[in-house]
């Protein structure tokens, strides 16, 4: 339903959805209702599991923990503990808190329950062409940034003037994507970026063996263009960085998006 609200565009109702969710989470942890925070954690899943688990509550059957209770059993008391004060930024200090990861194991294999549904909000309120809303929700929510998959942090600094805050970490992301984009449109055009050695960014392309340029009389142009991009990326082996001047700041006191 949150998917198909972030598609018609209903940046409002996916924010409703989300404050619904956030109530039904603190009303059912704070009560010690148990359907209400299998419920709760699966939100965004498994509904047919929490039938099941009333069903059998409701018989008299003694319920089992579910798997999402085995791997990380403090989910509940963190996520209330968190929820009762959202943060004013998506940095929030958890280093007091019980951590969601579920140890060493694949965290897209055992996503906990907040960075699931975390991660289905911000995608239908980017779909819905609300980022700062789905900055918001991501402060709310009280997951960092750092702890974010791949391809939502991706979204995400697209739309740096939208941030709360701007940090090393969402730089190297934003820098990271650009980095992949440039190579991508490089394969493309039949080129590799060769660094110079000089240590100061400086590079050539290189026309990767066997590939035809018959005809591509505007590739010395559009090579000009990549050149630029790449003297303002990070190359491969350079470092991250504190430090390092953060250009998404740009982006954000100009108040305006990436086109990637």
């Amino acid at each position: 339903w949150v998917k198909a609200l972030g598609k018609v565009g209903d940046a409002e109702g996916v924010w409703r959805e989300w404050e619904t969710w956030r109530a039904r989470v603190k009303k059912g942890v704070e009560g010690g209702d148990v359907e209400a925070q299998d419920a709760a954690r699966t939100e965004a899943g498994a509904e047919g599991e929490v039938e099941d688990r009333v069903r059998a509550a409701a018989d008299g059957a003694t319920l089992e923990p579910t798997a999402s209770e085995r791997e990380a059993p403090t989910t509940a008391a963190t996520r209330a503990a968190l929820l009762s004060s959202p943060p004013p930024t998506s940095q929030l200090d958890t280093s007091s808190l019980p951590a969601f990861s579920p140890g060493a194991k694949k965290l897209k294999s055992h996503e906990p329950p907040l960075l699931r549904t975390t991660q289905t909000f911000i995608f239908a309120l980017l779909r819905a062409n609300a980022p700062r809303l789905a900055w918001l929700h991501l402060s709310q929510s009280g997951l960092l940034f750092t702890n974010l998959p791949h391809g939502v942090k991706n979204r995400l600094v697209q739309h740096p003037a939208d941030a709360p805050a701007w940090t090393a970490e969402m730089q190297d992301a934003l820098l990271d994507l650009l980095d992949w984009r440039l190579k991508t449109i490089e394969g493309r055009l039949g080129v590799t970026w060769m660094r110079d050695g000089t240590g100061d960014g400086a590079g050539y392309h290189r026309v990767v063996e066997g590939f035809n340029l018959e005809g591509r009389e505007w590739l010395e142009e559009a090579l000009e263009k990549l050149a630029e991009g790449r003297s303002g990326g990070r190359l491969d082996g350079e470092e991250r960085g504190e430090g390092k001047e953060l250009e998404g700041e740009k982006y954000r006191n100009e108040g305006k998006s990436i086109a990637l």
